[in-house]
């Protein structure tokens, strides 16, 4: 539910801050949709935002935020954490496909080795 045009978000990225809470709140849902995950049955690669390591911080220069936009930041806060969800869930498939390649005896180990994949 983008609310700025493509224009308006590329001088928000050109500025490094955005101008309104309106557009601060575009930046925050594009990055929530674009944190794709695939489901672990996938092989879908991963698209995330770019992340710096720093902490958040919130825009400075834009004053409170308009009540008229506090439903539509909760959405995008839900959005966050269904994304956070989402990637906690795929990084837990990640390890367990990880410990099973893990536990699959490796072919140097000096016996016959036989790995079922029919059943």
């Amino acid at each position: 539910m983008t609310h700025a045009d493509p224009a308006a978000d590329a001088a928000t990225v050109t500025r490094g801050e955005p101008a309104t809470w309106a557009e601060f709140l575009d930046t925050l849902e594009r990055d929530a949709r674009h944190t794709a995950v695939p489901s672990p049955s996938t092989t879908t690669a991963t698209t995330m935002p770019p992340a710096d390591g720093a902490a958040w911080v919130p825009p400075s220069g834009l004053g409170p935020m308009p009540a008229g936009l506090a439903d539509r930041a909760r959405a995008v806060l839900a959005a966050q954490q269904d994304a956070a969800a989402a990637l906690r869930g795929s990084m837990s498939a990640a390890r367990r496909h990880r410990a099973a390649i893990a536990a699959v005896p490796s072919a140097d180990a000096g016996h016959p080795v036989y790995l079922d994949v029919t059943g």
